[in-house]
């Protein structure tokens, strides 16, 4: 895995002109974003011109940029359909980690942020809790034009957009809008599938245990001819943010990072879970 992530890290302006061209030739618009702001001001010009809604899928990249506020400042309503993230946008708060934003709330502490949105009582057990967020969110998935996903890896040799979740929220984001954007920091592409097939089990089995995640979606870009589902019209914006000019640095392999989470699991010094606690991540 090392091995792969370093490959691609060093060949990294080569691989990302084989995946924009591969995207672009399946009918992707790809937008290169040379900091968090561009990107922010690309999506949200993008989701005006179909609408004031976005579903959204779990994305640290757009937490990265700022793109939820950036959106909310232009009038866009952004849903957040990840259950953990849905979560904490409810409670007002920025995730508490990267695969698990809500691992500090209580159920007791959930209770109270979705009995008022629901209007009624719905009790502490987690099953109640899930339906209700279930059946409030499949709402949002039917009514947004636009849904917005990170990537968590893109395959250059193929023009691939490869999303792991455990929900499915991700597919419902992809593929019910009619316009799906996918938000990608530059240093989330590999060269291949070969590559793809070593780092998906890591990435699982780092993050949550699992030999592979209940969902992995591969995108190659919008509906086409006859196809039943996907969107209309899909965008791709890498983003870069820092990125390149960090690769030209002794700090290079943290661009190696392949995101599970697992350094913010536990912290061996003060005992504290996730990433927030010490104030920035």
């Amino acid at each position: 895995g090392e091995a792969a992530r370093s490959r691609a890290i060093a060949d990294l302006p080569a691989l990302l002109d084989s995946l924009q061209a591969k995207l672009e030739a399946a009918g992707v618009v790809v937008h290169r974003a040379p900091t968090g702001a561009d990107a922010a001001r690309y999506v949200t010009e993008v989701v005006l011109r179909h609408g004031r809604m976005v579903v959204k899928s779990k994305s640290m990249a757009s937490e990265e940029i700022g793109l939820n506020e950036r959106l909310e400042a232009a009038g866009v309503e952004v849903v957040e359909t990840d259950l953990g993230e849905f979560i904490v946008q409810t409670a007002g708060e920025p995730p508490e980690h990267i695969i698990i934003p809500a691992i500090h709330k209580t159920t007791d502490q959930v209770r109270e942020l979705f009995e008022p949105l629901a209007g009624r009582p719905i009790g502490d057990d987690p099953a109640d809790l899930t339906a209700f967020a279930r059946a409030h969110l499949r709402e949002r998935f039917l009514e947004a034009p636009v849904g917005i996903t990170g990537v968590n890896f893109a395959g250059a040799e193929t023009g691939t957009i490869v999303l792991v979740t455990n929900e499915g929220n991700g597919r419902m984001c992809s593929s019910l809008p009619r316009v799906h954007i996918a938000v990608m920091g530059m240093e989330r592409v590999v060269a291949d599938l070969a590559d793809l097939a070593v780092l998906l089990p890591l990435l699982t089995r780092s993050g949550t245990g699992q030999k592979i995640t209940s969902y992995v979606t591969m995108l190659n870009g919008p509906r086409r001819g006859e196809e039943g589902d996907g969107p209309e019209e899909m965008h791709v914006v890498i983003l870069d943010n820092g990125r390149s000019r960090v690769r030209e640095t002794p700090y290079r392999s943290v661009l190696n990072c392949i995101r599970c989470g697992a350094c913010q699991n536990v912290c061996p010094v003060y005992r504290q879970v996730g990433g927030t606690a010490y104030g920035w991540v």
